[in-house]
């Protein structure tokens, strides 16, 4: 108990520092011209200011969503602008402003998940408007999760609770007819009195040996959680059964990445995995061996999967089979990327425009002035930003980028993983896999 409770405290130390020294400089980056942008094969799509309180506010964090992008200030205010417009679509200051303790914003398809003065609130995506609200029983280890009907939290005492969500409720009351929907509340145990509650109802929860250090990923019918010493749970997502659980080498590096039934994680062993969710069952189907830390969560692009370590830099693979294409040592950070290009950044700042098949540096432009730099797993736009709230957008200057390429389409055909490299057979089930990995001292 006693060292949950450190935990906690650390955390919220540790948030309050991060915020007591959040750069202040105010770079007032310049807006590219169109002969800059042309040498890197890129163009502008817009760009627009979003409003700070002066000098000892500044963008905290930018985070995209398909098509909306995520504005949280040190302020605490949350904006919401669109990725291809660039129009402001609302702000709100959802709670009291400067607190210490901020976390980025989650996201389902309808909801922002804001934890905002002691509470987690879900704003409605197109407005703002706080559709409700629910206090946390304990402080939040990660960032929460969704999908359109269900919540999940994990807290600093190693609890992970889910939820059943009231907006998602009154949804249901116009896509289904009354007797499917009592029947989906009998099944989690609820009333259909609490349809008009602003309060999501818990279905269940369940105790984990360590906190959450990532936010979970989120499956159909299960939900992945990731503690911090090392063990996979996969838990459906109705009730408090167990589907699946295994032990990596080491604690996660970064977030965990999913598609529609893959979830990859880099572990601090220098390790990736890849696993199919099927049937609440976890099945490796690849590992990839990096000669360093991992720095970055993976970006599953299409048929690619994007990692990236501290020395060898980015690597590319594909993400069904772990296929290694090619490494670039420059790329220390992955931002963004298209059919023909990938963007990324190097240790001195410098944005590096990557040929997507071979992996070389075509163009390379200096933004050390743009102090956010946010990853977009979703389409090819490219956002930079600034503590002084200047957002720029770019994108390829290919024809093909006119429109946006949706990177995580919500339907996939896989192809059948076959042994390649360092990639595992996808038929090992769960004793076959654990016998594999054992010889390299992993349990994943």
């Amino acid at each position: 108990m006693k060292k949950f409770i450190f935990t906690g405290l650390g955390m919220m130390m540790l948030a309050a520092l991060a915020i007591a020294d959040y750069p202040r400089q105010i770079t007032r980056p310049k807006v590219p011209t169109n002969a800059e942008l042309a040498r890197l094969g890129l163009k502008r799509h817009w760009h627009t200011y979003v409003p700070v309180q002066g000098a000892r506010d500044g963008i905290v964090s930018l985070q995209i969503f398909e098509k909306q992008i995520a504005v949280q200030t040190r302020m605490g205010s949350i904006a919401s602008v669109d990725l291809e417009s660039g129009a402001t679509q609302w702000s709100v200051l959802p709670g009291h402003p400067y607190r210490a303790f901020q976390l980025p914003v989650g996201a389902n398809e309808n909801n922002f998940l804001v934890y905002a003065s002691g509470k987690l609130l879900g704003l409605d995506r197109k407005t703002g408007m706080t559709e409700w609200s629910l206090d946390l029983p304990g402080i939040p280890a990660t960032v929460a999760a969704a999908d359109e009907e269900h919540l999940y939290i994990g807290t600093s005492d190693g609890m992970v609770r889910g939820y059943f969500l009231p907006f998602s409720l009154r949804q249901s009351l116009a896509q289904v007819s009354r007797s499917e929907f009592e029947e989906a509340l009998r099944r989690r145990g609820l009333s259909s009195e609490r349809i008009n509650s602003r309060v999501p109802e818990m279905i269940w929860s369940y105790q984990l040996p360590a906190a959450i250090r990532v936010a979970p990923a989120v499956f159909g019918t299960h939900v992945v959680f990731a503690d911090g010493e090392g063990s996979i749970y996969c838990i459906e997502n109705e009730r408090r059964t167990l589907g699946d659980h295994f032990r990596a080498g080491a604690s996660v590096a970064a977030d965990l990445a999913q598609t529609s039934d893959f979830v990859y994680l880099a572990s601090l062993d220098r390790q990736v995995y890849a696993a199919e969710q099927v049937a609440g069952k976890l099945e490796l189907r690849w590992r990839h061996t990096a000669g360093s830390q991992m720095v970055q969560k993976p970006f599953p692009i299409g048929s690619d999967l994007f990692v990236v370590s501290s020395v060898e830099g980015m690597t590319r693979l594909e993400r069904h089979t772990g296929l290694l294409y090619w490494t670039q040592p420059r790329a220390k950070r992955f931002l963004a990327a298209s059919q023909r290009l990938v963007v990324a950044v190097d240790e001195f700042k410098n944005l590096l425009i990557l040929d997507r098949a071979r992996g070389s540096v075509l163009a390379d432009w200096n933004v050390k002035d743009f102090t956010v730099l946010s990853a977009n797993e979703f389409t090819d736009r490219i956002v930079l930003a600034s503590h002084d709230g200047f957002i720029l957008c770019l994108r390829d200057v290919d024809r093909n980028c006119d429109n946006p390429m949706n990177h995580l389409p919500k339907v996939e055909k896989k192809p059948s993983p076959t042994s390649n490299g360092g990639a595992t057979e996808g038929k090992d089930k769960s004793k076959d896999m654990e016998k594999k990995v054992d010889d390299d001292n992993s349990s994943f």
